[in-house]
């Protein structure tokens, strides 16, 4: 299958963004919670006792790893979607049926990988199949045939969906 498109920013952020959590929403959204009732009780055990400095220092690191879970996903996203946005240009990949994507004169085997990974949201495929290449197909271009299609290329990779 051989697609040709021009990337839109949001596609971009899209693709960074859900490539860049690393866990699972419901997982994270735990974490989320359980940092801040740990930094909430942190910061009432100073409250309350304000020698036992080093539960301020908790909290401090507490409200650092929230930012970080919360944040830095959505900072790199942006990062990463400004710089193909501004590259432009039109993108052309062919995706074969025994899992490689091509593009150009480069070609990446999609199940050589363990990290490698494919998100599917409501508008695009989000595919990485290693640490090196990021691939986006927007589901704009694709008829529901050929969204089948790439569902059924991709199955072997851990596959994602993210209903958004």
């Amino acid at each position: 299958m051989k697609f040709e498109y021009r990337l839109k920013y949001e596609e971009c952020y899209e693709t960074f963004y859900f490539l860049g959590i690393k866990w699972e929403e419901r997982k994270r959204n735990i974490l989320a919670a359980l940092l801040i009732v740990i930094g909430v009780v942190m910061l009432f055990g100073f409250y309350r006792d304000s020698r036992k400095i080093h539960y301020f220092f908790i909290a401090i690191l507490d409200i650092l790893l929230l930012y970080y879970l919360i944040y830095v996903p959505a900072l790199k996203a942006k990062k990463g979607a400004k710089k193909v946005s501004r590259q432009g240009g039109t993108y052309k990949i062919e995706l074969t049926a025994d899992g490689k994507v091509r593009t150009g004169n480069e070609c990446v085997n999609l199940k050589g990988d363990p990290d490698a990974r494919v998100i599917e949201t409501n508008t695009i495929f989000a595919i990485r199949p290693d640490r090196i290449h990021t691939f986006c197909l927007p589901k704009r271009i694709m008829t529901e045939k050929e969204m089948e299609e790439v569902r059924k290329i991709l199955k072997g990779i851990r596959f994602l969906k993210q209903n958004r």
